[in-house]
Order: structure tokens, then sequence, then C-alpha cells
């Protein structure tokens, strides 16, 4: 085979090859439409301190019939504002069995709005790497008065039941050591009062959080330090 012959015959393996792949890639997104099963979104009030009013900010997942690491980015539209926000690396969970999610934790309003977000319908597209999407909705509503109060005003104002409570338990590097509900492990208190419990179960703790949830809402309070 001659140099030039050797030339002509790698350039047309090096095309044949190409095009399976393209062909390949074609047929693999052909076959991969995303499709959004269900879309869960909750207003989430983080209290950093006692006397501090909260930051509010917006969590959403959209648990998804597809792939989630096919994602390319996330679009959220508020229809009555016409705000948009626009997530290119979305937060992506896949449990066990054939449950995987994308989302975001922290969707935040503008400071012209007072750092409150948009209250109404809301569109949601998800747009994979082959360039198809999908679409969901889901709807806010919230009491516009809990954003102006601090955690302790807040405490006075809602009633939450035993059931509603939550417990985040947190390292020195603020890893997650343990979320639930705080009596799955810790017992019950009446003051919510964990702190004993807590350095007991987890050595290696540095602090804790008590999480309250109401309806599509949840109340995080203020960072409880243990280890001292």
């Amino acid at each position: 085979m001659t140099e030039k012959t050797a030339d002509i015959f790698f350039k047309r393996l090096i095309l044949k090859i190409t095009v399976l792949f393209c062909a390949f890639c074609f047929f693999s997104c052909a076959n991969n439409a995303p499709e959004i099963s269900s879309v869960e979104a909750k207003i989430v009030y983080d209290f950093e301190s006692e006397d501090a009013k909260p930051v509010q900010k917006l969590s959403f997942f959209l648990n998804m019939n597809s792939d989630v690491r096919r994602v390319e980015n996330i679009n959220v539209y508020n229809e009555e504002t016409g705000y948009r926000w626009i997530i290119n690396n979305p937060q992506l969970i896949q449990n066990e069995g054939s449950r995987q999610y994308a989302g975001y934790t922290y969707l935040t309003a503008a400071v012209a709005d007072n750092g409150l977000m948009p209250q109404g319908k809301y569109t949601v597209f998800y747009l994979d790497s082959c360039g198809k999407d999908s679409f969901g909705f889901f709807n806010v509503e919230y009491d516009r008065d809990d954003a102006k109060l601090t955690a302790k005003k807040l405490l006075e104002k809602k009633n939450f039941g035993k059931s509603s409570v939550m417990i985040a338990v947190y390292s020195k590097e603020s890893d997650l050591l343990f979320f639930d509900a705080p009596f799955a492990r810790l017992g019950e208190s009446e003051d919510l009062a964990y702190k004993e419990e807590v350095e007991k179960n987890f050595p290696e703790a540095a602090y804790y959080r008590i999480f309250y949830k109401s309806e599509n809402i949840i109340y995080i309070m203020p960072k409880i330090e243990v280890g001292q």
C-alpha cells in the first residue's frame, strides 16, 4: 500500500467512524426524550440568628422518568411577573431504584422585590444535552408576613406539631451527619433541646438545626453549636 493510498484509507476510516458515532448519538437522543413526572417545590425560610429576619429562597426538584445525567439546563419562569431563572448546573439526585431528580435549592428573588419570590404559577423547562426538552408546572403561595418575623416570633405565631419537626446534624466542615425526625434516634424532647442527645450520639458534630415543615413551606431555625 502506497503512502497516498494509506492516507486515503485512513481518511475514509475516520469518516466512517464519525458517521457511525453521529448515528449512535442521534438514535440515543431519539430514544431517550426527557420526561418530567412531577415537580416538587417549597418556599424555604432560613433563619441565620435568633434576632434576624429570614432569607427566603425557593427549592424545587423535578422527578424525572429519564436519565438526569443528560441535563443541559433548567429554566424556571413565573407567569405573573415574567421573571426567569436559568440553572446551568442543577443538582442531581439518583436514588435506589428508578427515581431520579434534577433541581436547585437556592433560587432567590431580586432585592427590588424585598427578597421575596413571586407568588402564583411557574413553568419549568428542562433541556437535555440532545436539545430535547420537557416542561412542567408548580404554584407558589405563602404568607408574606412570615418574612418579617424573627425565629422567636415565628415560633410564637405557629403551632408546629411533632410530626412537622426534623433535625439536621452537621460536622465542623458542615457535612450532613444526620437528617430525620428527632425521635427516630434522639428520643422525644418537649422543648426541642437536643444538645445533649446530639453530643452523645454524634461526637464529631459541631452544630445542629431544627427544621419545621408546614405544607409547602420549610422553616430552618438558627444553628445550635454543640461540643463547646
